[in-house]
């Protein structure tokens, strides 16, 4: 397990070893995050600017900088995997905040649902039919999965998030002392596309998961259904 994301910067895959466990305005996070990836800080700071602008981040009120949510930081996390213009992250990032995890009917895949329920908590939603009963999904959206994975447990747990340009994310997880793991895949249901073999993938490593999680404050993602100004 790395450190930072793959498949953009040949210096991300070792950057920091350790993070500082605090929380800090906005300012601070993306120059954090620039330092802890090797990533290009003027963009993120474009992408932090056009979350703002959007209401996926708090801007300053007066003389008071807020500190970055866990929602928030997740949400900035999301609009750097989407892999796209720096001013279009912030649609391009909501759109995967309201992606949802459907599962097949593989064997594997229900029970890559079911242990994901276990390490989370979130609960899963069951349909029925007449004839045809719909595969059940885990009734949360990729960004409260992922604010839920961040979060540190006893036991210790991790995640791997990746994500395909102008495509589906796909979710990986295990216990940090169980050789067992899971993976799911989480589409946009207005958006759903195919996965693709030979296209540009972005993957966020457990460590900077796990970063994100010491490095923001408490408190639920409130999206899609809420947008802070």
């Amino acid at each position: 397990m790395g450190v930072g994301i793959s498949g953009m910067h040949p210096k991300l895959t070792c950057c920091v070893a350790s993070a500082t466990i605090h929380a800090m305005h906005a300012l601070q996070f993306v120059q954090e995050f620039a330092t802890f990836t090797g990533q290009d800080y003027a963009s993120l700071r474009v992408i932090d600017r056009a979350l703002a602008e959007r209401g996926l981040r708090a801007k300053a009120k007066g003389k008071r900088l807020p500190d970055v949510t866990l929602g928030e930081g997740v949400m900035f996390l999301l609009a750097v995997l989407a892999n796209t213009q720096p001013t279009r992250a912030a649609e391009a990032a909501l759109e995967l905040a309201q992606s949802y995890c459907f599962s097949a009917p593989r064997h594997r895949n229900r029970k890559s649902l079911a242990m994901l329920t276990r390490m989370t908590g979130l609960p899963v939603t069951e349909w029925s039919g007449p004839k045809m009963r719909p595969p059940p999904r885990i009734s949360a959206s990729l960004i409260n999965v992922v604010a839920t994975l961040c979060r540190p447990r006893p036991g210790g747990r991790w995640a791997e998030l990746s994500v395909q340009r102008d495509g589906p994310a796909f979710l990986a997880f295990g216990q940090a002392d169980s050789d067992n793991h899971g993976e799911l895949r989480f589409d946009n249901p207005n958006k759903v596309r195919e996965p693709k073999s030979l296209i540009e993938t972005r993957t966020a490593m457990p460590d900077l998961l796990r970063w994100i999680g010491e490095n923001t404050v408490d408190e639920a993602p409130d999206w899609p259904s809420k947008r802070r100004d």
